[in-house]
């Protein structure tokens, strides 16, 4: 890391960087300051930090798209490692070891991070609602760095969105009748619905779409067949029959 800039003045470029590619840091702490929550085994480094990368909104797909670079299986992933690793070498040109994704899935549970960042509280769809962005975000990358963070800027606790919600419109539209206030989704009424013949799931989340909050950032259509394909597999795990 070049000395003659301060650990702030790194956090802004590397935030800058990012930002080009259609990227936000979610958050960057020292491992120290990370609860036992936010990791998965026993293996914890002791030193250095952590920095979460998240695309919000579409605009990390496009910017790949106009690369030319959505030909791999999964270009999300690869692309996600392969840029934030190139602006970190960049910038800071300091050891770094990849914590998601990774072949093994990943080192760190990523929706008890992001809660401990303030990024995101939980929705009846199991995903993260952000409090700008909606259910249109996703963590692309985390990096443990041989560095320390720069000094975190003072954030608001990500607000409960869902539980003081008026409308439910998720829960209301979802078609699988699989959305229930303050409980995770029933994974395997989703999934009976998805795959059922005519269904309004094939190729999206209607319930997803449905919610009003970030409806600004939501993914284009072609982002969101790529990213419903992916899942399918696992999604015909649910399946409440044997059919699947």
């Amino acid at each position: 890391m070049n000395s003659s800039i301060t650990p702030a003045q790194t956090g802004h470029r590397v935030a800058a960087e990012l930002k080009a590619l259609g990227l936000a840091i979610a958050g960057w702490r020292d491992v120290a300051a990370l609860p036992a929550a936010c990791w998965l085994g026993d293996e914890v480094p002791r030193t250095g930090s952590l920095l979460v990368i998240c695309n919000v909104g579409g605009d990390f797909w496009r910017a790949l798209k106009a690369r030319g670079a959505l030909d791999s299986p999964d270009p999300m992933d690869e692309g996600s490692l392969g840029h934030t690793a190139s602006v970190l070498d960049a910038v800071l040109g300091v050891p770094r070891v990849a914590a998601y994704p990774t072949p093994a899935g990943g080192s760190v549970n990523l929706l008890a991070l992001l809660r401990t960042l303030d990024w995101q509280q939980p929705s009846p769809l199991g995903l993260g609602i952000h409090a700008d962005y909606g259910l249109w975000h996703a963590v692309r990358a985390v990096w443990w760095l041989d560095c320390p963070a720069p000094a975190a800027d003072a954030r608001v606790p990500a607000p409960d969105l869902c539980a003081h919600c008026t409308t439910q419109a998720c829960i209301a539209a979802c078609p699988g009748s699989a959305l229930t206030v303050g409980q995770l989704p029933t994974l395997s009424a989703c999934a009976d619905y998805r795959f059922a013949p005519e269904s309004q799931c094939a190729s999206g989340c209607v319930a997803r779409t449905a919610c009003p909050v970030g409806a600004g950032h939501r993914y284009d259509t072609d982002q969101i067949a790529h990213h419903y394909e992916l899942a399918t597999p696992a999604m015909a795990a649910y399946r409440g029959d044997s059919g699947a």
